[in-house]
């Protein structure tokens, strides 16, 4: 046999081999129930790196296929805000435990045409015929069950960004999503996890058994094995034919409004005047001046002011890679950090959804995104020593947990952006998967305060988050956007970011955008380094496990209390324009993400 002959059968085989492990990995076989057939064998995903350099336009979610739908919309010419709808959609199946058409968003997005930045908060809301004292008898019915459920506003919130910015057929950004539902995707690290530790799963009347747990010898599925839900994937063509409509006010309504009435526990409040009457708010970010930039984030009722806070408390310091250059330099620096952040989190207590009242945007105008407020509020940090809990100020309310959130950053190729923000609150959010839908529903209520109802430490909650007809509970969410106030259009954009996690979600994405603004560190290395938080109460600054001893030593001697916590409990998705002009795009380690680009 000649030397031809060979390197062809070489060619042929290698080109077989590939394309199988290609086909395998990413489709696999095609599934018709919601029962997995996988014979229990665990294959895991080779994934691509999660930094990446690209030239036009970038994607970066927490679930790597998803930025790769994103990013395959955007070389389609679809608009960012194509690509975050098609992606997030897709993470909503990726990380069914974290998000889903069953919750909310907030969307930060730029326009580079105008020039223009706009919030477009999908936030879930509180039923018509909700109160404030409906969870005085058993708070735990917030948590799981039909009345844990807020009106859903994420299906809205898509809808009017792509009525505003949307360049692609509607019916296009869910059709990848359609076919991961009806044929099976692999499951991640992350909801591996979450379906490994949710204590509900098992129990048959929430109705996740059916996609999560094996039929036939009950054991719970795990990272690498399949999952489908057919059932979700016919309520997403349906959306996807007939536009929100049929969420709120349409062919599927009966059928949401059926499956909340069968979910267990005690009667869902959701009615169908509560479907049929949800609008998004569309409103100006809020901004601040950092130097030569400008910081955009969302308003009430999200913890964009939070942030503002922080970032405005801290510039008048002047930071520079100096500062973070030794142990003993980071010590003081970072105990800085910290003070801002009880500071920060001891006003977020006076926080909630500015409709209800006037108050929190005077709060938000005249103080958090303030310059002279923060300089007054830095002249109380002192550099020897942290202070009691009562020096900041707080107006305590048990602090919200959006604990199974999913976030997303995006540039487009004319230089438009957008940073989002979706929820569906805890893990698997009120465990209630509805039978006719396929949609897994929040349990956002258990974002509010109730009176009387006092957190872990004993303290008696402030009614600024309180539960009213319509409002939308307080939460962690920050998507951020950076812009170059020397530059416009396509090149204006610098930095976008937001993170997943819970209360750490407003202190993480600070963080990492202090490291790329202040200290030096390109994006990747700017997610990847050890975080640390604080929020008031408990009374400690945590670490990430893994973080430096000796600065934690040193921050004991300024009094700092302290605690530990595992990374994923907080994972940003987060792009950086590079000096060579290519778009760094980084997705956190601590998840299952990478980042996509062309």
């Amino acid at each position: 046999m000649g030397k031809d002959t060979l390197l062809k059968i070489g060619i042929f085989l290698g080109g077989l081999t590939i394309g199988s492990l290609f086909f395998g990995l990413f489709f696999g076989l095609p599934r018709t129930t919601d029962s997995s057939t996988s014979d229990g064998d665990v294959i895991i995903e080779i994934t691509p790196p999660l930094y990446g350099e690209f030239q036009a336009g970038a994607v970066s979610t927490d679930a790597g296929p998803c930025s790769v739908i994103g990013k395959d919309l955007l070389e389609s010419g679809g608009s960012v805000v194509d690509a975050a709808i098609g992606a997030m959609l897709c993470v909503g199946l990726h990380n069914s435990h974290s998000t889903g058409i069953g919750g909310g968003s907030f969307m930060n997005i730029y326009d580079a045409s105008s020039g223009e930045t706009i919030f477009i908060n999908s936030r879930e809301v509180a039923p018509i015929d909700a109160t404030e004292n409906m969870y005085q008898s058993d708070s735990e019915q917030s948590l799981r069950g039909a009345s844990a459920v807020a009106v859903p506003g994420e299906i809205a919130g898509y809808w009017e960004a792509h009525r505003r910015f949307g360049k692609l057929p509607w019916k296009e950004l869910f059709q990848p999503t359609i076919n991961l539902a009806a044929y099976g995707f692999r499951i991640n690290s992350a909801l591996g996890s979450a379906i490994a530790s949710k204590s509900t799963l098992e129990e048959p009347q929430y109705n996740l058994v059916p996609i999560f747990v094996h039929a036939v010898n009950g054991s719970r599925k795990r990272e690498g094995e399949f999952v489908t839900s057919p059932t979700l994937a016919n309520t997403l063509r349906i959306i996807a034919e007939e536009g929100a409509d049929a969420f709120y006010n349409g062919s599927l309504t009966s059928s949401i409004l059926a499956d909340l009435r069968d979910a267990p526990g005690t009667k869902s409040l959701i009615k169908q005047e509560d479907l049929n009457q949800y609008k998004v708010e569309v409103k100006s970010t809020i901004n601040i001046t950092v130097g030569d930039y400008l910081l955009f984030t969302t308003g009430s009722p999200s913890g964009g002011p939070v942030l503002t806070y922080i970032m405005n408390i801290l510039k008048g310091y002047g930071f520079t890679p100096k500062d973070v250059a030794d142990t003993e330099s980071q010590i003081l620096t970072y105990h800085r950090i910290l003070e801002s952040f009880k500071f920060a989190y001891a006003k977020r207590t006076e926080l909630g959804d500015e409709n209800f009242d006037e108050n929190i945007t005077k709060i938000i105008d005249n103080e958090l995104i303030n310059d002279t407020f923060a300089e007054e509020t830095r002249s109380r940090i002192t550099d020897e020593t942290t202070q009691p809990v009562d020096y900041y100020g707080a107006d305590f309310s048990p602090t919200p947990d959006d604990s199974g959130t999913a976030h997303l950053s995006i540039l487009g190729p004319d230089g438009s952006a957008i940073s989002m923000t979706s929820t569906i609150n805890t893990h698997f959010g009120s465990s209630v998967r509805g039978l006719r839908t396929g949609i897994i529903f929040n349990n956002e209520m258990d974002d509010f305060s109730s009176p009387n109802i006092t957190n872990a430490y004993g303290v008696v909650p402030s009614p600024a988050n309180f539960i009213r007809p319509g409002k939308r509970p307080l939460s962690s969410m920050s998507p951020v956007i950076v812009v170059d106030s020397t530059k416009t259009g396509k090149d204006a954009v610098q930095i976008i970011s937001g993170a997943s996690g819970g209360t750490r979600i407003t202190t993480s994405t600070a963080w990492t955008i202090m490291n790329m603004l202040w200290f030096g560190k390109r994006v990747d290395e700017a997610v990847g380094l050890r975080r640390f938080h604080h929020q008031l109460m408990p009374e400690n600054a945590q670490f990430e496990v893994g973080f430096d001893e000796n600065v934690i030593e040193g921050l004991k001697d300024k009094q700092h209390e302290t605690s530990y916590y595992n990374p994923s409990s907080s994972v940003v998705q987060a792009i950086q324009m590079q000096p060579n002009g290519l778009i760094g795009a980084m997705a956190d380690g601590r998840k299952s993400g990478y980042s996509d680009g062309y």
